[in-house]
C-alpha cells in the first residue's frame, strides 16, 4: 500500500508570518482522524505530525478501527485533543514493544513523541532484541516474528495467484 497522506506536515512546517497567518487562519490541512493534536489546533508541525499519523494507521491496522473516530470532523479532532486511543482494542497477542512504539507515536507531549521515521525504524529494528543478561518475557521468539511468517504469507499469497491465473485459462 502506498500511503499519500503523509508529508503535509513538511508542507506546512515554516514558520507562520503575519502574512501567512492570514492564509491559515480557521484551515485545516490534512485528514481529521490522523491530524496530530498541534496540527489540529492549528500551532506549527513538523515530522512529529506525521509520526503521529503514523501511529494513527498502525493502530488503524491493527485493531480494524480509527485510533480517533467521530461522527465529524469537529467530533475527531476533539477526540484527538481530549482522550487516549483505546489502548484495550489492540489485540491481545500484540507484543508490548509494539504497543510501546504506538505509545510513542501517539503520545500527545511533543516532547516525548518520536522526532522521526528513523526513530521509529530504529524501535521497529529493536522489537526482537534482546539485551544481554537481561531476560525479556515481552519479545518472542523468532520463530514467531512477522519477519519469520510474512515470506511465507508472501508465497502463499502468490502461489493463489498463479494457481488463479492457471484455472483461468
Amino acid at each position: 500500500p502506498k500511503v499519500i497522506d503523509f508529508g503535509i506536515a513538511k508542507a506546512i512546517s515554516q514558520p507562520l508570518t503575519e502574512a501567512s497567518l492570514h492564509t491559515y487562519t480557521g484551515q485545516f490541512i490534512g485528514t481529521p482522524a490522523y491530524m496530530s493534536p498541534e496540527q489540529a489546533r492549528g500551532h506549527n508541525v513538523d515530522k512529529r505530525a506525521d509520526i503521529w499519523a503514523f501511529g494513527c494507521v498502525l493502530f488503524e491496522m491493527l485493531t480494524g478501527r480509527a485510533a480517533f473516530a467521530g461522527d465529524t470532523a469537529s467530533d475527531t479532532i476533539a477526540k484527538i485533543l481530549e482522550r487516549e486511543p483505546d489502548w484495550s482494542a489492540l489485540p491481545s497477542a500484540t507484543p508490548v514493544a509494539i504497543r510501546r512504539l504506538l505509545f510513542r507515536c501517539l503520545i500527545k507531549d511533543l516532547k516525548r513523541r518520536l522526532r522521526d521515521v528513523g526513530d521509529v525504524r530504529i524501535e521497529i529494528d529493536a522489537i526482537n532484541e534482546v539485551i544481554p543478561g537481561a531476560a525479556d518475557p515481552t519479545v518472542l521468539p523468532p520463530a514467531r516474528t512477522w519477519k519469520t511468517w510474512l515470506p511465507w504469507a508472501v508465497a502463499a499469497a502468490l502461489a493463489a495467484v498463479v494457481t488463479g491465473i492457471g484455472m483461468s485459462e
